[in-house]
């Protein structure tokens, strides 16, 4: 089990931004050493992997359109943007998913809420117009060469 893809947002609307709400971490400092900690990071490494390999596609994608390998006019630059708070979900462990007690619930929709309000603050001038990160950066090194 995994993230949903995001090719069916490239096909069924005009929108040519998408927003990732990154809940498991892309990367984690410092290597898993105990059994519940590997398995803990065996879990977001899978969870991610379509994630991943989506957002490769992207920026795939868009470096094709901006070398004019691809027209612009059949293919879509999509803007991606990812709005993710690990310094306050990493703490939580993979073991947190599973908590459905109220105070929690309410916690989480609280880091939500903030987030997404810091996140709107520094980004909203961009939706529309460009991606907020970097896919090429995010990727460097293992994405295919033109």
């Amino acid at each position: 089990m995994g993230n949903p893809s995001l090719f069916p947002f490239f096909e069924s609307t005009d929108c040519s931004d998408i927003v990732v709400v990154q809940i498991n971490p892309i990367e984690r400092k410092g290597i898993p050493k105990t059994p519940q900690a590997i398995s803990d990071r065996i879990n977001e490494i899978g969870f991610n992997s379509s994630l991943l390999k989506d957002l490769r596609s992207v920026e795939f994608v868009s470096r094709l359109i901006k070398k004019g390998v691809l027209s612009d006019t059949e293919y879509r630059d999509n803007h991606i943007h990812i709005i993710e708070n690990q310094d306050a979900l990493i703490p939580l462990g993979v073991s947190s998913k599973m908590n459905v007690e109220w105070k929690f619930l309410q916690h989480l929709r609280d880091i939500g809420r903030d987030t997404a309000e810091n996140w709107l603050e520094k980004n909203f001038d961009q939706i529309g117009k460009q991606s907020t990160v970097d896919l090429t950066a995010m990727f460097n090194g293992v994405t295919p060469a033109l």
